[in-house]
């Protein structure tokens, strides 16, 4: 099965986050913006990120990647980290705070 990709953004992080169609029309449910604006939207947080964990919890590798909102809520951005690459998961509103959970994990300076 190939993998439509949508774009690719270049992370703070220092990867290259390959964003693909189906992850980014999931997201797209969580947001009412115009495909345009969430590609942008989405890029000024791989770029410009508040916090980032990293979960070393699984095989694979996780960045959660919080951007804090002028009203002080949080979007939160999941890259998967693989062999292949790094490749966009998701991206939610988790509120007013970091989820406790990944205030635990290891936190990645940037």
């Amino acid at each position: 099965m190939k993998r439509k990709i949508v774009c690719v953004i270049s992370a703070a992080t220092g990867d290259l986050v390959i964003v693909g169609e189906d992850e980014l029309q999931h997201a797209a449910r969580h947001f009412v913006l115009p495909r345009s604006i969430l590609v942008e939207l989405l890029t000024v947080i791989l770029k410009d990120p508040s916090e980032v964990f990293l979960d070393t919890s699984k095989p694979s590798k996780l960045y959660k990647i919080y951007y804090k909102l002028e009203d002080n809520r949080y979007l939160l951005v999941i890259v998967k980290i693989l062999k292949e690459g790094a490749f966009f998961a998701s991206m939610y509103s988790t509120g007013k705070k970091v989820k406790a959970r990944h205030s635990k994990m290891k936190r990645i300076k940037i």
